[in-house]
Formats: structure tokens, C-alpha cells, sequence
């Protein structure tokens, strides 16, 4: 939305995202020593949270168990690096589904919390949306050709180029028209072939100049998917 890469944002989502995490530890902990202070005997870490501090308001169990198993399965573990290389998919959509049920979680529990979560929740939004708007344009494969053969070297290493446009609406001429896709040095596109995986995405570097008449990729088989495409 703001024409910035996942790269550059990183590490502002990882250090806001530990921060976060910490400030809810750590008003877990005082309300836990707190509650222990004043008299609740049966206030016990891991067998009686919440005790009877507001009987009739369920949500601090809630989240004292989405904060003792939840976070750390999502948010800890399941950001490991190696999670994270070998089963991207299963990293993605489990922080994705870790997120909705922390933001459903904290509304629920904290009344006034929605001033600090639905502002950037719109950004979000608008960024997700323009997102799909761009991933669902029609694609067109201009060529595809071998580049290096396989057979012709000892490594058997084989490239194929593949060129392609994007599909935009002309309000000149009326009718749908395929371009060359606007793109900086460097930059890389997300490429989803549905007859392999219905919901993986791959990355791949875009090899042509930003000047060049066509948009191609380079592709080199490695990896069995990688093969299939």
C-alpha cells in the first residue's frame, strides 16, 4: 500500500512483535503476584488463574491460556528458522491464524483495546486489498524457452526462461490489454501456478532490465516443485 517491501518492514514487525509480547508477560505476571498479595490463596500459576477476582468475567483465563500455550507454540516455536525455511506455508498460516485469535482474544478481554488495534488493523486492510487487486490481474506467458539445457552440461543444471505480461483495463481503447509489469532492479514477483498448489506461492527474481521490452523470469530446477513448474 505505502509501495514498501516485506524486507524493509521486518524488522519493525519483529522488534514491535517481541515488545508486545513481553508487555503481555509481564502484565500477566503482575496481576498473578497481585492477585497472591491480596489474599487469593487460591490463586496458584497453572492450576487456578483467575481465581475469583471478578468471577463473572471469564476473559483473563482466556488469555492466561492463550498466553501459556498458544504464543509460545505460534510466536516462539513456530518461528524458528527452520520452521520457517522448510514449511513456509505452515509458518504463514499459523501466524496468520495465531494473529486473528490474539486480536479476538485482547478485544474480547480489554474494552478499550480496539483504539490501539483497528487503526493499524484498516492499514492492514487497505494493504491486503491492494495486494489481491494486484495477484488476481490476468497473466499472460509471452515465451517459454530453455535457456541452459541440462544435457549440455555435467552438472545437469537447466534454466528455463519464462516471459510473461500482466492483464490491465485500457480506458483508451476499452478493452483489456497486456503490458509490461513496472518493477525496480532487484524486485522479485510471487509466482502461483494453481495446477501444482493451490495455495503456495514461490519467489522468483525478475531477470529482465527495468527498460527491457518484456518481463521474464529465470527459472532453474531445484527442488521437485521447482521441477513440476
Amino acid at each position: 500500500c505505502f509501495m514498501l517491501s516485506v524486507e524493509h518492514v521486518l524488522a519493525y514487525h519483529r522488534f514491535f512483535g517481541v515488545l508486545f509480547l513481553l508487555g503481555g508477560y509481564v502484565h500477566m505476571v503482575i496481576w498473578i503476584v497481585y492477585l497472591q498479595q491480596e489474599g487469593y490463596e487460591d490463586c496458584t500459576p497453572f492450576a487456578s488463574i483467575p481465581c475469583a477476582y471478578h468471577a463473572d468475567n471469564f476473559t483473563p483465563i482466556v488469555m492466561y491460556y492463550v498466553m501459556i500455550f498458544m504464543v509460545p507454540l505460534v510466536y516462539i516455536i513456530g518461528t524458528f528458522e527452520l520452521v520457517r525455511r522448510r514449511y513456509f506455508e505452515f509458518f504463514y498460516y499459523l501466524h496468520l491464524f495465531g494473529g486473528l485469535i490474539m486480536m479476538s482474544a485482547i478485544l474480547w478481554h480489554s474494552s478499550q483495546a480496539w483504539r490501539y488495534i483497528v487503526p493499524p488493523l484498516v492499514l492492514y486492510t487497505f494493504d491486503r486489498m491492494n495486494r489481491l487487486v494486484n495477484s488476481s490481474r490476468v497473466c499472460k506467458v509471452e515465451s517459454l524457452e530453455i535457456a541452459v539445457n541440462g544435457a549440455q552440461n555435467e552438472h545437469d543444471i537447466e534454466v528455463v526462461k519464462l516471459s510473461f505480461s500482466v492483464g490491465t483495463y485500457s480506458w483508451k481503447y476499452g478493452r483489456a490489454a497486456f503490458k509490461n509489469l513496472h518493477f525496480k532492479m532487484g524486485q522479485y514477483v510471487f509466482l502461483h501456478i494453481s495446477n501444482i498448489s493451490l495455495y503456495e506461492w514461490h519467489p522468483f527474481t525478475i531477470s529482465a532490465g527495468e527498460y527491457d521490452d518484456e518481463c521474464s523470469l529465470m527459472i532453474q530446477n531445484e527442488g521437485a516443485k521447482i521441477a513440476n513448474m
